[in-house]
């Protein structure tokens, strides 16, 4: 794993679906939901993470799969 400093804790957060991407200029805001089964709601889909990312990260990585680790990390100094 490459050097990854957490000032603080980040809660990881389950998420079943990104049915969204929406380009931003030069990034790509990508929308992450679950499904809410609470007796109130029929399934639907609720929003748990926006993440802006640059679009040149998102190319990066597209060709990657569950079958494949991630690229090395190239860091610019």
């Amino acid at each position: 794993m490459s050097d990854i400093i957490e000032l603080a804790p980040v809660l990881d957060i389950f998420c079943q679906d990104m049915p969204r991407m929406e380009r931003l200029g030069p990034c790509t805001r990508l929308i992450f939901t679950v499904k809410d089964t609470s007796a109130y709601n029929e399934g639907e889909r609720v929003v748990v993470a926006k993440l802006i990312v640059p679009t040149e990260n998102l190319r990066a990585r597209r060709y990657c799969s569950e079958s494949s680790p991630a690229p090395p990390v190239v860091a610019a100094r």
